[in-house]
């Protein structure tokens, strides 16, 4: 399983990288970002899973559940670029903290 990273991640462990998810109020779903991944695509993290700075961007594709999204993560702020698909397109928010049921 996994562990809270800070008010605003959720820490998963895979073998070649780390998972670190957050809630999208934009999708109202969770998003992951993988770092330290050697063999897919990997964004730089400045540690804090209070206030955290991911980097680049992350796009996340229309499926049948989950409209388009593109954000930057920084400083703990959701910022929404306009080609997002959802009521939070062009906006900036707060990421909120990470609820996680405990089974």
């Amino acid at each position: 399983m996994g562990e809270a990273v800070g008010s605003k991640l959720y820490g998963l462990k895979a073998p070649d990288r780390q998972i670190l998810l957050f809630y999208c109020p934009g999708c109202k779903r969770t998003h992951p970002y993988h770092v330290g991944n050697k063999t897919g695509p990997s964004w730089n993290w400045n540690g804090d899973g209070d206030k955290p700075t991911f980097t680049p961007s992350l796009l996340v594709y229309a499926s049948e559940t989950t409209p388009r999204c593109h954000l930057f993560l920084t400083d703990g702020v959701i910022r929404y670029c306009g080609d997002s698909q959802h009521d939070l397109a062009g906006k900036s928010v707060p990421c909120p903290d990470f609820q996680h049921d405990s089974d």
